[in-house]
């Protein structure tokens, strides 16, 4: 017999919790015991700090086996995959150049670099773009002008054939 609509919607909080809280903001696993305790939740599943750290840990497998797949999937494309692409820098500690596909949000380019020049966007975007087999359709960034030069020059749908 399968498993009642309150256990299924408790694996779903306990999931999602941890995809939020671990994952996305990275809050360790005692706050999120001491979390489900204040819920009242130790009576109805495992709560302690070893017991998340494990479904952390298979989530993490789990996510790191999807984007291996996809990316295998994405080197070795059955079809010309048309890709909406958006460029942008985060300043850290360093300047991170980003490259996402739009409608997936999976990130194509991630590179730390003090370099935000176009010559450094076009070596990061033609490496990681000539294993994929993308064609792009559209690059969209901000007015920043390597941007804007990479968006019009830089990642053309003929550099990528």
């Amino acid at each position: 017999m399968g498993e009642s609509v309150g256990a299924q919607w408790l694996k779903r909080l306990v999931i999602a919790t941890i995809f939020i809280f671990c994952f996305k903001r990275g809050v360790g696993c005692e706050s999120l015991a001491e979390f489900f305790r204040l819920l009242g939740l130790e009576r109805q599943m495992g709560v302690s700090v070893s017991s998340l750290r494990q479904i952390r840990t298979q989530m993490e497998t789990q996510i790191l086996d999807y984007q291996r797949l996809q990316q295998s999937q994405l080197e070795h494309p059955q079809t010309p995959v048309e890709a909406c692409v958006s460029v942008d820098e985060t300043f850290f500690d360093q300047v991170v150049l980003v490259m996402l596909d739009l409608p997936s949000g999976f990130i194509l380019v991630e590179e730390m670099s003090q370099d935000y020049r176009y010559e450094t966007w076009q070596h990061h975007t033609q490496q990681a773009l000539s294993k994929l087999g993308l064609n792009i359709h559209y690059c969209v960034s901000d007015r920043a002008k390597a941007l804007v030069k990479l968006a019009i020059d830089g990642v053309p749908v003929a550099l990528l054939n």
